[in-house]
């Protein structure tokens, strides 16, 4: 019986120092700080029926980090924004099952810009520095898993990651 949650995603690391200044950065300046790589969320709740959290106290799902339990990361690699991500194909399977496939799903279409979104924020504050780890969101959805049994998560042409939830 699944027990555990993942989600796809695209993240991402900054390649180094977004500090405090009184201009907006361009979403450029902001792409060419960061590398991105596949990546796997561990929805992990401390509530005990998560859908019913998210659609009945939305507040509470928040306050508990959104429910990210852990991440795991891919390799990183810095030629990112030549993808396409509207048009990617993702899946994740475990096993002979196929857990989802589809094409796209981020979002805002391109998973960088949350990052631009965030720069901007902190600019006025503490700015971001190089090696913070930025996560931008699924482009699956949460899916549940079995424990220990291994899942592979594709991201076509850019990337693969895998990972066993153990009890």
């Amino acid at each position: 019986m699944p027990s555990q949650y993942l989600e796809c995603e695209i993240s991402f690391r900054l390649t180094r120092d977004l500090p405090p200044r009184a201009t907006g950065y361009s979403e450029q300046e902001v792409f060419d700080a960061l590398e991105a790589c596949v990546a796997f969320e561990a929805v992990d709740c401390r509530f005990k029926d998560l859908a019913a959290t998210m659609a009945k106290a939305p507040y509470d799902f928040y306050a508990d980090h959104i429910a990210a339990g852990a991440m795991v990361f891919g390799p990183f690699r810095n030629d990112w924004q030549k993808t396409d991500f509207t048009k990617i194909r993702i899946s994740m399977t475990q096993g002979a099952r196929t857990i989802i496939e589809k094409t796209g799903g981020h979002p805002t279409g391109n998973p960088a810009i949350p990052a631009v979104v965030l720069a901007n924020m902190r600019r006025a504050t503490t700015g971001l520095k190089a090696g913070w780890m930025i996560v931008t969101g699924s482009f699956t959805g949460f899916h549940p898993v079995e424990l220990n049994v291994p899942v592979r998560g594709e991201f076509e042409g850019f990337g693969t990651m895998e990972a066993t939830i153990t009890n």
